[in-house]
Order: structure tokens, then C-alpha cells, then sequence
């Protein structure tokens, strides 16, 4: 792949990592927060999955 294809383009398939629909992820946000900022530790267990997983294969 060329160089300056973006990183969305590079990605091929679909995660498996699960992303549950946690209020701490809606709360963080409303306040301004990361999910690493917040005191949730299973959003932030699965933001860093799922984190893992894209950036590192």
C-alpha cells in the first residue's frame, strides 16, 4: 500500500473486539473526558481492546 493512504484505508475487516454501551462512555464524554480520565475500569478495559487490536493487529 502507498505511503500516504491514510490509516482508515490500511484497516481490513471488522473488529471483534465488543464495545458495550456503557453510560461511563456517555457520561466521560459529557464531561469533557476520556474513557482513561474516568472511573469506569471495564469501559476502559474495552477501549483499550479494542484499542490494541486496530493499532496493533
Amino acid at each position: 500500500m502507498p505511503k500516504n493512504t491514510s490509516l482508515i484505508f490500511q484497516i481490513s475487516g471488522m473488529a471483534t473486539t465488543l464495545i458495550y454501551d456503557r453510560i461511563a462512555l456517555r457520561d466521560c464524554v459529557a464531561e469533557g473526558k476520556s474513557v482513561f480520565e474516568w472511573k469506569d475500569a471495564k469501559a476502559k478495559a474495552e477501549i483499550s481492546a479494542l484499542m490494541e487490536e486496530v493499532f496493533r493487529g
